[in-house]
C-alpha cells in the first residue's frame, strides 16, 4: 500500500537520462533499489517538481504507487544515507559467512604484457592441503556459512586438485552444522577451457566463467601469449565456442592505449562466430597496480579516458545483438578486501586481503599455521577500518549506492583517497542504452544487491 503523497519524497539517488529511443520519454534509474523505468514527460516532469519543491501534477495513484514500488518515491523521514551505512555495516562485519579465495598456484601458462602478479612462491598449495583443510575446519566451527572460490594463476591447471579439495572440505563439513558454499563462478585465461574441464567445472558447482579477449588476434596475440610467445587468440575462441552451451561465458576485454581503437573490430569477429547472443562482454581497465605491471603503466588509460570509451562500446555491442550484464547494482561493500570475514589463500598458505596482492610479500596478511593471526596484522586493520561514510566526497556523491567508497585498495594503500568508479562521468550517457537493453517499463523492477 502507498502512503499518502504528503508523506513521501523523491530519493536522493534517482538517476534520468533523454530515452534515445522515443526522444519524448525518459529512462530513470534508483540507485538505491536497482530499479529502472521508461516514464513519459508528465511523470518526469512529476518527479523533478516533487524533488524541487514538494508540488506535483495531478497523477494516477497507480502511477504514484508504481514509483513507492520502484524507490524512487520513499517515507518522508527515511535517511538514505543511514540505510546504506547499515547495510555497509553489517556485510562488511557479518560473523556468520567467511569467504576463502584458494589460490592453488601463481603459476600461469601465459604471459601476460600486463600481469599485476608476483610469481613468488612459484609452489603449489598440493602439499599443504591438510594444513588448509585443519583452517577450514576451524572455520566450520565459527561461521554457518564458508563460501569457497578457486583462483589463479591459471586456476585450471591445477582443476583436479581443486575437485579433490572440495570433497575433502565437503566431508569436513558434512559432520558439522555449518554448509561449505561453492562459488558458482571462476575466472580463467581460457586457453585450458576444453569441453570435458567445462564438464569438470559444472560437477564442482560452477556455472559461470570469465574468460579474457584484448580484441582482434593481432593485438590480443601480443598482449596474451603463452609462456613460449606463441599466439592463444584462436585456441580461447575456439574454446569458448565449444562451452558456451555448459557454461555461462563472459569476455572481458583489459581495455588499454595498445586496444582501444580495436574494440568494435572484435565484436565483429564475434559476430562472425555467431556469439552475440550467447556470450556476455565488458570492458575493464588495464592498471598497474603493483611492481609486476608497473613496466606497463604508461600503456593504461586514465579513468576518464577510459569513461568516454565506454559509452560507444555500449552503443556498439548493443546495436550487434550482445548480451551485457555491464551496468551499475547496489553494493553492500565494494569487495571481499574491506570486509572482515574473508581471507585469500596462496600457495604457500601465506594470507592476503586482495588478489592484486597474492606473491607481495609486505603486503601478507599472515601465514597459515604462524603467528600473529590475520586479525592481529596492521595491514588487516587499515582494510577494515577503511570507511567511505568518512569521506565527505563519497557522502554527497550520488553514485554511492553502486560504488561504496570504491576500490579499498587504492583508498588504503596505494593512492590514500577514493576513486570514483567510471560511471561517475558516464553512466547518464549510458543511461539509454541500459535502459533499450533491458526494455525497461515502468512496472519492471530488478532487486539486484552486490556482495550478498
Amino acid at each position: 500500500m502507498c502512503p499518502d503523497l504528503d508523506s513521501l519524497k523523491v530519493s536522493r539517488y534517482l538517476i534520468s537520462a533523454n530515452d534515445r529511443v522515443s526522444r519524448t520519454s525518459w529512462i530513470v534509474y534508483c540507485l538505491m533499489t536497482n530499479a529502472l523505468a521508461r516514464i513519459d514527460r508528465v511523470e518526469f516532469d512529476f518527479l523533478c517538481r516533487f524533488k524541487r519543491s514538494g508540488n506535483w501534477p495531478e497523477l494516477p495513484a497507480s502511477t504514484i504507487a508504481h514509483f513507492y514500488k520502484l524507490g524512487m518515491l520513499i517515507d518522508q523521514n527515511l535517511d538514505e544515507l543511514a540505510v546504506l551505512k547499515a547495510k555497509n555495516r553489517r556485510m562488511r562485519f557479518r560473523n556468520d559467512k567467511f569467504r576463502l579465495m584458494v589460490n592453488p598456484s601463481l603459476n600461469c601458462n601465459l604471459r601476460c604484457q600486463y600481469c599485476y602478479q608476483e610469481k613468488e612462491p612459484s609452489g603449489t598449495l598440493a602439499p599443504h592441503t591438510e594444513m588448509l583443510l585443519k583452517y577450514l575446519e576451524g572455520l566450520a566451527g565459527s561461521h554457518s556459512v564458508v563460501e569457497l572460490s578457486y583462483y589463479g594463476g591459471e586456476a585450471l591447471l591445477h582443476l583436479d586438485w581443486m575437485q579433490r579439495f572440495y570433497d575433502s572440505a565437503s566431508k569436513i563439513f558434512a559432520r558439522t552444522e555449518s554448509k561449505l558454499k561453492m562459488n558458482n563462478s571462476i575466472v580463467t585465461n581460457g586457453y585450458l577451457l576444453t569441453r570435458n574441464k567445462a564438464e569438470q567445472l559444472r560437477d564442482l558447482g560452477v556455472e559461470h566463467v570469465q574468460v579474457t579477449l584484448d580484441g582482434p588476434p593481432r593485438i590480443h596475440d601480443m598482449l596474451r601469449p603463452t609462456l613460449d610467445g606463441k599466439p592463444t587468440f584462436s585456441r580461447i575462441l575456439s574454446n569458448v565456442e565449444d562451452v558456451c552451451d555448459l557454461l555461462s561465458v563472459t569476455v572481458r576485454v583489459n581495455v588499454s592505449k595498445q586496444n582501444s581503437n580495436d574494440l568494435v573490430e572484435l565484436l565483429d569477429i564475434l559476430v562472425d562466430r555467431k556469439l552475440r547472443n550467447r556470450i556476455n562482454i565488458y570492458l575493464g581497465p588495464t592498471e598497474a597496480t603493483t611492481r609486476a605491471s608497473a613496466c606497463f603503466s604508461r600503456d593504461c588509460l586514465e579513468m576518464a579516458e577510459f569513461a568516454n570509451l565506454v559509452p560507444s562500446f555500449y552503443r556498439a555491442a548493443l546495436q550487434r545483438g550482445f548480451l551485457l550484464d555491464w551496468s551499475p547494482s547496489p553494493k553492500s561493500a565494494f569487495c571481499m578486501a574491506d570486509c572482515v570475514d574473508s581471507s585469500i589463500v596462496g600457495p604457500d598458505l601465506g594470507l592476503w586481503k586482495c588478489p592484486h596482492h597474492l606473491g607481495v610479500g609486505e603486503l601478507k596478511i599472515g601465514q597459515l599455521g604462524r603467528d600473529p593471526l590475520p586479525q592481529e596484522d596492521a595491514l588487516h586493520f587499515r582494510f577494515i577500518s577503511w570507511d567511505p561514510f568518512a569521506s565527505r566526497r563519497c557522502m554527497e556523491c550520488d553514485l554511492l549506492p553502486v560504488c561504496m567508497g570504491g576500490c579499498p585498495d587504492y583508498a588504503v594503500r596505494a593512492v590514500g583517497q577514493p576513486r570514483c568508479e567510471h560511471w561517475k562521468t558516464n553512466l547518464t550517457e549510458v543511461l539509454p542504452w541500459i535502459g533499450l537493453e533491458q526494455e525497461c517499463a515502468l512496472d519492471v523492477m530488478p532487486q539486484r544487491f552486490g556482495c550478498e
